[in-house]
């Protein structure tokens, strides 16, 4: 496999991905989080709010937008 720290031309690109098997690969990273060998990629942004302390965003159960796990969300004015 080729250096992941240098981008491959478009050729070299596509000649790597004329030699991958990726039914093959997904079928042994399913083995693998099953056998609990699977690793947690974080992102940067995660890595810094880990090392501040900050709480991770929480999911709003009304909708699919996320918001900060300490901000309350006002949903009618009532609840003022």
């Amino acid at each position: 496999m080729p250096s992941k720290s240098r981008k491959l031309s478009p050729a070299d690109l596509e000649a790597q991905e004329a030699q991958r098997d990726i039914g093959a690969e997904i079928l042994q990273s399913i083995k693998d989080m099953k056998a609990g060998q699977g690793k947690v990629v974080l992102s940067p942004a995660v890595e810094a709010r880990q090392g501040t302390g900050s709480p991770p965003a929480a999911h709003s159960s009304n909708s699919s937008e996320c918001v900060p796990a300490r901000t309350k969300r006002m949903d009618s004015p009532s609840s003022l």
